[in-house]
């Protein structure tokens, strides 16, 4: 099953790179050929992270900032690895369970399911991959979860927005993120939070639009932290509705 999907990973990133500028094919053929110069496991998390960024856009927004979200928790993973073995960079590869593409498949297989983690099913076919001792996975857990910021989190969505390139390197689409803003309802809802406004709109703002930028969203923290609540606590009408029907 890994094996396939890495295949038709490989196949839609070599499909997409002749839309990509002359800049982003380098990026991206230049990670490829980094992750062959690491083990197979690594091979595998890069072409399918590479295969996420280029088919996001074919997601809803939602599924977007979910995908922008998995970014964060792979980095956040392994900062964990990093944190409880830092001298993994420099294990031989005589010993290669101690290392550091192996250890992340460990320690995705002990919590990943727990926070969520793309690519746990992969990790548990890592044959160096060792079993975390289960007395240490609460542990472990709780330390991803102190390493884990949610403010990272919020700033992320902002500088993903308020890109001002016309060829910016985009994790979230902004006219969807604009339809919606709009079709959104809600008490409280104020689909217009998403744009640049400094007298009505709630906290402080860095930089501003460009002029060719001026009717596209814009976000501060604070805006985004209301756009996340809308998106992610607040209960679709037809699904409130179904949970309705289903208590009465």
């Amino acid at each position: 099953m890994f094996i396939a999907h890495t295949i038709k990973a490989m196949k839609y990133i070599f499909q997409k790179l002749e839309s990509q500028t002359a800049t982003k094919k380098k990026q991206i053929l230049k990670r490829l050929v980094d992750a062959y110069t690491a083990c197979q496991m690594e091979q595998g998390r890069v072409i399918d992270a590479i295969y996420g960024a280029l088919s996001n856009r074919d997601l809803t927004f939602k599924e977007q900032v979910l995908r922008l979200l998995d970014v964060q928790k792979d980095r956040v993973l392994h900062e964990v690895v990093n944190f409880l073995n830092p001298e993994a960079w420099s294990v031989p590869d005589d010993y290669p369970m101690a290392q550091i593409p192996h250890l992340y498949s460990s320690y995705a297989i002990a919590i990943g399911q727990k926070i969520g983690l793309r690519g746990t099913k992969a990790a548990r076919l890592d044959v160096n991959a060792t079993p975390v001792n289960p007395q240490n996975t609460t542990r472990l857990h709780q330390l991803y979860c102190n390493m884990f910021s949610v403010t990272e989190f919020i700033q992320s969505v902002v500088n993903d927005v308020n890109q001002q390139g016309k060829d910016a390197d985009r994790f979230l689409d902004r006219d969807l993120l604009g339809k919606w803003a709009g079709d959104e309802k809600g008490e409280g809802w104020n689909p217009f939070f998403i744009y640049f406004d400094t007298d009505k709109n709630p906290g402080t703002y860095v930089g501003e639009p460009t002029r060719e930028n001026e009717f596209q969203p814009f976000l501060n923290p604070q805006t985004t932290l209301l756009l996340l609540k809308q998106l992610f606590l607040t209960a679709p009408a037809n699904e409130t509705q179904t949970q309705s029907s289903q208590t009465n």
